[in-house]
């Protein structure tokens, strides 16, 4: 819209020359100039503080059933304190969170305190009745530990000529005055099983003993552990002290435990006379090699 404007006489030839245009629209414009302006500085402000609160802010993790190394990793990360609270539990592997007491996905401030109850494990002073392990099996005595945390219970295994292979021997605990009733969690006892009778190859080689002496015998069965049955005999020609023969021949192979018999010389024989034929004088004295000893 166009409006022409009165102006003096005198400036006629400068009104031929320019005209004033009025815009309606104008205080409109200036007014949502004004609103976005205002609008963008709130939006602004909102923006640098959500950016404020997500730098300043962490969401919290679930760490139950997670390790406590875990917890101290994170908090170092984002510069969080951690106040633990010890409690036992059999079922909470030691050192394990137990509870925290701010929610999983909540969000908190950076450098706050969080509270985590931590597990100790079993309470070692509970007591702990054994049961009769005479008849369970060695997986049932395992689960039985495992079911009550009696992590200073074990299970040992051993040969045995007597017992079953897989039958329970003994137990054997460390207090002498600790009982199957008043077994505590902290005390240890051992808890045999049987092995059946142990094998052994046959990767020993016999020597020939033949004009060695005893002590090289004895040395040599007691580092293979031979059981070694050793008799005595006199022998005209064999030194004494000196093995005659071996029951086992010699370069042949046994096992650790087989039993061996050799004999031992004790020298030449002396021959006993018939002393109705001797005086007490004369017995005593006459026979050689001989300690007589007479009574009257």
């Amino acid at each position: 819209i166009k409006e022409e404007v009165m102006i003096p006489e005198e400036s006629e030839e400068f009104d031929d020359l320019h005209e004033i245009e009025i815009d309606p629209e104008y205080q409109k414009k200036q007014r949502n100039k004004r609103i976005m302006i205002v609008v963008g500085s709130v939006v602004t402000v909102v923006a640098c503080y959500l950016i404020y609160f997500q730098m300043t802010r962490v969401k919290m993790p679930d760490f139950v059933d997670k390790s406590i190394t875990d917890v101290r990793k994170w908090a170092t990360e984002n510069r969080m304190e951690i106040d633990m609270k010890p409690a036992y539990s059999l079922k909470i592997e030691s050192n394990d969170v137990m509870k925290q007491n701010v929610s999983p996905g909540k969000k908190i401030k950076k450098g706050s305190t969080i509270v985590l109850t931590v597990s100790d494990g079993a309470d070692p002073e509970e007591v702990i009745p054994l049961p009769d392990f005479k008849s369970m099996s060695e997986p049932e005595v395992q689960a039985f530990v495992e079911e009550n945390k009696a992590e200073n219970l074990s299970i040992m295994s051993e040969y045995s000529d007597k017992v079953e292979k897989g039958k329970y021997i003994r137990s054997e605990f460390s207090n002498k005055e600790v009982t199957a009733d008043t077994y505590r969690r902290r005390d240890s006892v051992n808890v045999y099983f049987s092995k059946g009778v142990e094998v052994f190859e046959k990767d020993i080689a016999v020597p020939d003993f033949t004009g060695k002496m005893k002590s090289d015998v004895e040395e040599w069965v007691s580092k293979n552990s031979i059981k070694m049955t050793y008799e005595e005999v006199d022998s005209d020609k064999v030194e004494e002290g000196k093995i005659i023969s071996q029951s086992i021949e010699k370069n042949k192979k046994i096992a650790k435990h087989d039993k061996m018999t050799v004999k031992v010389s004790l020298g030449k024989a002396i021959v006993v006379p018939n002393f109705s034929n001797y005086s007490a004088e004369t017995g005593s004295t006459d026979v050689e090699g001989l300690e007589v000893v007479v009574q009257q």
